[in-house]
Parts: structure tokens; sequence; C-alpha cells
């Protein structure tokens, strides 16, 4: 099966498509919202709204009955869950303004209220924490989105994000990029300055250095931020701290995926970016480049919170803004779902068009920008292999194609032309897994008139072989954790850590895996014992761990006591203090990193981390640099903090600890305008 197949079929695409939002509210907030709409009764088999509807002003909430979900690929349609009493479907569409994304029968006589989507937006401005929760919803199931559209795996057996952002940097530089690979350089040794691979980074700004003219960034009396052409806001990979509001001037979106930069979006004034990261706490997902000059405002998770009740309108920007991402996603998921190659071809052109904001409707000619050598490597397609495909798409007679661009001639007709291969290719789909064809079902509304439109085969259930018992699963596995190949080591700690609590038994192996001559396995196995043991019990293992001889499994341990997610992080913040006094700067550095990555519940930290400042190894200097940007502006050590980093910035030995010191008290300088 192909990776995109894999990942159909995972559970993550489950979570994408369901994204249901109503354990966000209230009994009580829905009953409210029942009782101020009007009912709408559906009978057994007719539909709420149809795929690719254009009229999606509203969202619906079930109060009896049940509602299906089907679209036209028969994949991602045997991933939709139904709706039943109390959920709200119709979301998506309803927020980005787009066509319906999938068609909603009736399974059952229904019930359901339908609630204007400018309506909801006024209830969410005085409801700021439910919109806290849609937003950091929505978030996460776009990073689970972009994940499978760049066929990214949760953790990466060759590329953690250390690997990730280094190899970014070679491509820019191998490219001819200069200014973003030297920023992506810079930005490594700072957040990675423990790393195997510090001298490459350090040796490639070394080459670079001559004929690079850094960009010109300066921030304003209000805390706004001026980036002169080509100057990079922030790049992938790299933490994210702030969304930014584009004030004036544009910003450049891009994403480099398979050797090619994939530019995702160009922002004017008016315009939020980097949202995603700060909502979901993650790296960044994309790089962001100042294109011909740009002032923005950076806005921090504390500022964030303090804004919404304030700006109902950040809260209907934000929320649009990543309804249009995930419909978009939906849309190139749907598309790269279908079998056929030149079904996806077709189906790549009509996503192009409803991108352009173009009705299917419409029956006047609409130009899009890019040429047919483009379509089929946008696609990944071999001209030579898929000739026939691509003469095949050629021969339409609602296709003209020039040198650089095709012209869709009357897109209402071909949409009817591209839903023709549709259904071709899912009557493939349907006699593959079932052996015979099914007939359409026409729905009935209301009244019990026929509608217009051909009902959607029903949903199929695939039958899987059920999974051997997890005991023999472990018991297949645990060999491999010795194994003299480091890639099957690595393997079989993700493999145990992916089965969680019925891993247990496998424990006391991956502690061994700590202590690893590979270090992406000893980050993983801290990853994997976190899957398997509950919080306390991997304070356990950790704390315990740190009595070690071993400095590899100590330094893993205490990387691993920063991951731990529980609220009462006093006994975790009282070990990694304890734990900056190690003999070995690799176990002092993990120990710093983790007090970082707590943040402001680390304030107790900063008079011992304050010290580390003047650390005998580089890489306990840079960090603690970088731990204290993160836990102070929040603290009542700011001023101690910035007096302490500016004196690194002037005098330390080292020009990389410099450099980030320099960074960094320009950071806390705007964190305390903003206090």
């Amino acid at each position: 099966m192909s990776d995109m197949g894999n990942l159909l079929k995972g559970g993550d695409i489950l979570y994408i498509l369901n994204i249901n939002l109503a354990a966000e509210f209230t009994d009580k907030y829905r009953y409210h919202m029942a009782s101020t709409q009007n009912d709408r009764t559906f009978k057994k088999g007719s539909f709420i709204f149809i795929e690719g509807d254009e009229d999606t002003g509203s969202v619906f909430l079930v109060k009896k009955g049940r509602v299906t979900h089907v679209c036209n690929s028969p994949r991602l349609s045997s991933a939709l869950q139904d709706a039943g009493e109390g959920d709200f479907f119709g979301f998506i569409s309803a927020f980005s303004g787009r066509p319906r994304l999938s068609s909603a029968m009736a399974v059952e006589d229904t019930v359901a209220v339908q609630i204007d989507s400018e309506r909801l937006f006024r209830m969410l401005g005085d409801k700021t924490a439910i919109a806290m929760k849609i937003m950091h919803s929505y978030s996460h199931s776009l990073q689970k989105y972009d994940n499978v559209l760049m066929g990214i795996k949760p953790i990466s057996l060759l590329y953690p994000q250390s690997m990730s952002l280094l190899r970014l940097g070679e491509y820019y530089m191998e490219n001819g990029n200069k200014l973003l690979a030297d920023y992506i350089f810079n930005r490594y040794i700072q957040l990675f300055p423990d790393s195997d691979n510090l001298s490459d980074a350090e040796q490639y700004i070394c080459d670079m250095e001559g004929p690079i003219k850094p960009a010109e960034v300066s921030e304003t009396e209000k805390g706004e931020l001026i980036y002169s052409d080509g100057a990079v806001i922030f790049c992938e990979y790299e933490p994210g701290d702030n969304l930014y509001f584009v004030e004036e001037g544009r910003v450049k979106i891009t994403k480099q995926n398979k050797n090619r930069d994939m530019l995702l979006a160009v922002l004017g004034k008016g315009e939020i970016f980097g949202e995603l990261a700060l909502l979901t706490d993650s790296p960044r997902s994309a790089t962001a480049v100042s294109f011909g000059g740009a002032r923005i405002t950076p806005v921090d998770m504390d500022m964030f919170r303090r804004l919404l009740p304030e700006s109902p309108d950040l809260i209907r920007k934000i929320i649009t803004s990543i309804s249009h991402r995930l419909w978009f996603n939906h849309v190139r998921l749907s598309q790269m779902s279908y079998r056929k190659p030149v079904t996806r071809l077709f189906a790549f052109l009509e996503t192009k068009l409803m991108e352009d904001g173009v009705s299917l409707g419409r029956k006047t000619p609409h130009q899009l920008q890019f040429g047919l050598d483009e379509l089929i490597e946008m696609n990944e397609l071999s001209a030579a292999e898929y000739m026939d495909e691509i003469n095949e798409l050629v021969s339409s007679h609602y296709l003209s194609f020039n040198f650089g661009t095709i012209t869709v001639l009357n897109p209402k007709e071909f949409a009817a032309e591209v839903q023709m291969y549709k259904q071709r290719d899912r009557l493939s789909f349907l006699k593959r897994r079932t052996g015979v064809g099914r007939e359409p079902v026409l729905p009935v509304d209301e009244q019990g008139s026929e509608e217009q439109y051909t009902a959607s085969p029903d949903i199929l259930e695939v039958y899987e072989e059920p999974p051997e018992s997890i005991d023999n699963e472990v018991t297949e596995i645990i060999p491999e954790l010795n194994s003299e190949d480091p890639m099957k080591r690595a393997e079989a700690v993700l493999k145990l850590g992916n089965l969680g609590e019925k891993a247990k038994a496998s424990v006391p192996m991956l502690r061994e895996r700590l202590g690893d001559n590979v270090k992406v396995i000893r980050k993983n196995a801290v990853r994997s014992i976190l899957n398997i043991l509950p919080p306390g019990e991997s304070f356990r293992v950790f704390s315990e761990a740190l009595g070690e001889e071993n400095t590899e499994i100590r330094s893993a341990a205490a990387g691993g006591l920063g991951e731990i997610n529980v609220a009462e992080k006093s006994g975790i913040m009282a070990l990694l203090i304890k734990t900056l006094q190690d003999k070995s700067p690799m176990v002092r550095s993990s120990a710093v990193r983790s007090l970082g990555s707590l943040g402001p519940d680390a304030e107790s930290a900063v008079p011992r981390l304050i010290r580390l400042l003047y650390d005998t190894d580089v890489s306990v200097r840079m960090l603690a640099v970088n731990s204290l940007e993160r836990i102070s502006g929040h603290t009542g050590y700011i001023n101690e903090v910035m007096e302490a980093v500016k004196n690194v910035s002037k005098n330390d030995a080292d020009r990389f600890v410099k450099n980030s010191a320099k960074e960094a008290l320009v950071r806390l300088k705007r964190k305390k305008k903003q206090k």
C-alpha cells in the first residue's frame, strides 16, 4: 500500500475529518442555542446539504436523530463519522465561506437546529474560553492535515527536529538562498548547541559569510517590527512563541517539501500568520519571509489571551483563517486520494478553481496561472510514464492549454466532467472492495419529494484482520531493542511506544535504551516511556535514572522530565534544579533545556540559570540564554535577567553565544513592554 493509502487508513485521518466541537459547549449553552433558533425536520434519507453546495452560511446542531456524511472520495467517506444528538456539523465550510466538503444525510428522522454562522461568531465573542478551545482544536486538526499532506510521520526515525532544521539550511544553501540559510544555521546553533552536528552548522556559516548582506529588522516605539525585503521572520522547525498581525506590506509563507519550495500564501495588511505554532505549542510548520518589506505586530500567548475578550474580530479572523486552511487541505487530500492519475489531474484543476474562488456554477472562462508542465510536476507524475492520461486530459473540450496557463472554458461543464471521472474512480474502488457495484439512492426532502441530487453510496465498512495478542507483539518486538542495527533498534522503540500502556512490560528494556549510543534512539526511548506510562510513573523512572553512572542515561532522563505533562511541576522543578549541578555538561544542558520548556512555571530556577551563563561549556551557556528568555518576561526577575543577558552579549568569548544573547535581549525588552 502507498504512503498515502497508509495515512488514509490510519487513525490520524479519523481525527482530522471529525472535528466534533460539541464537547466544547456545555449542555446549558447548547440548550440556549437550540432554544433561540428554528428547528428543521429532515425525514430519513433526505439531505441537509450536498457536497459542493455554495450556500454555507449555517452550522447545524442535532437535537434528535442521526446524520451521516459522505463525500466523493470513498476512502475519505469511510473515515467520516455520524453526528448524533448534541453534535454539531458543518463548521469548516460555514466558517470559511467555501462550498460544503461532504453531503449530510439523515439516516433516521432527524430534528436539527440551523444556526447562522454570524450569530455563532457573536456568541463566541462573549464566550472567549470556548473560542479558545475551538481555536486549539482547529489548530491541532490543521497540523494533522498538514502532516498527512506532506507525508510527515509523528516521530521521524532519521530526522528529529534538530536534523530537520539543519537539512533545511543545507537545502537553501545549495539552492543559493544564503540569507535564509544563514538565518537557519544561526537558529540551529542557538537552539541545539549540544548537537553532534554543531561544527557543521558553524562551518556552513563561515563558508557563506563573505557575500551575505544581512536583512534589516527594526522595532518601533509601539513594539511593531519592520522587516526589509527578504528578511526572515521565522523558519520551519524553530519554536513558535508569537503570532503576527500584518500592519503594512506583504509576507510570503513557504514550505520546503520534496526538494522544492511550495508557496502557501502571500499575506497582506490585516491578515494573521503564525497562529498554528502558538496555539499548539509546536515547531513552526512553514517559513515566513518579508516580501517587498513588511511592518508586523508580534503577539505572544499572554497578550493573545488578554486581547480575546477585547477583540471579538480577532476570534473571527483566526477561526476563519484556520477554517480556510482546513477546507483547502481537505480538498487537496480528497484530490490526492483518488487512485487513477487521470482522476487526480482533473480533480486538481477543479480544486484550483475553488481555491481561486470560482463558482462551479459559472459558465464564463477562468485562467489558471500555471501550465501543463507545472500541472504534471505539482502532481508528481512522469510525462513519459503517464502520457495516455495526460493526452486524455488535454483532449477535454472544456480546457485550453497555452504556455504557462490553463484556461477552464466553462467551469460548470468542466465540473460535470470531473464528477464523471470521480464516479468512475469510485466504481473501481467499490468493485475492488465488494466485487459488485451499488445502485445510487435518491434522497427525499421533508415533504417526501425527490431532490435533484444523487445520494452517495453507503459508507463501506472495510474488514481488517484482528491484530495478534498484544503480549505476542511485545514479545516479538523486544529482541530488536538489542539489535546491532540502529535502525532496527529505533523502529522497535517506536513500535513499543505506539502500543501505549499495553507495552508496560517493556519499560525496563526501554530504560536501557536511554543509554543508547545513537542520540535519536535515546530521545525516542524517552517519548515511548512517556506514551506507555502515566506521568507519575514516568517521573519515577526518570528520577531513578538520574542516579545512573552512564552520562547518556542521565542526560536522556533530564530531558524526559521536561516532557512530562502534569499540572503540578514543583517536584520536576526541584529535581531539574538539582541536576544543574551535574558534573557532565551534557546532563546540565538537558536540565537547562527542560527548565526552559516549563516556561514561567520554572521561575524559581532563574537565579541558578543566571549562574550558568558563565558555565565553562558553550552549549550550557547558550541554552541558559534561551531558557531564561522563555521563563522570564512574566516574572519578577525580568530586570536581573536582562542585565545578565546584556553582559553576556558584550563579554562572552564565543561569538554565537554573544549573538544569541543580543537577540534574546531584544525579545526580553519587547516582553517587558508588553507586560
